[in-house]
């Protein structure tokens, strides 16, 4: 096999693997603003999301999957990286990639993924 044909041959055998990507691409300044975190009652264990494992883009977790008694905590997201909360308390806050973002504030840490709704496409699969 020559050189020339190797290369073609791995060109077309990676072009097979880069199937697809992430169902969500959310950028900064689409993420800044205000928010709402919905939590939780506490636990001394952590419990699970409600992902399937292995997750599965048919599976995805319905949005109420929070039962119990719920605490609102309210954030404002500025540029760069600053968070607050109506009470004046400030803390930071990162994009981790496009697929959610990490809130640091008050003693505490939370993260968030960017939602998606799966629809099939019967053009694309």
């Amino acid at each position: 096999m020559s050189a020339a044909n190797a290369v073609c041959l791995l060109g077309l055998l990676f072009a097979f693997r880069a199937a697809g990507d992430l169902p969500v691409h959310c950028l900064r300044h689409e993420v800044e603003g205000d928010w709402n975190f919905v939590l939780g009652p506490a636990s001394k264990t952590r419990k699970a999301c409600g992902h399937l494992h292995p997750d599965t883009e048919e599976g995805q977790p319905a949005r109420d999957v929070i039962k119990g008694p719920t605490t609102e905590k309210k954030f404002t997201l500025h540029t760069p990286s600053m968070v607050s909360m109506p009470s004046g308390k400030k803390g930071t806050w990162t994009m981790v990639y496009d697929e959610g973002f990490e809130v640091n504030i008050d003693g505490h840490t939370f993260f968030a993924f960017s939602n998606f709704t799966f629809q099939k496409d019967p053009v694309t699969h």
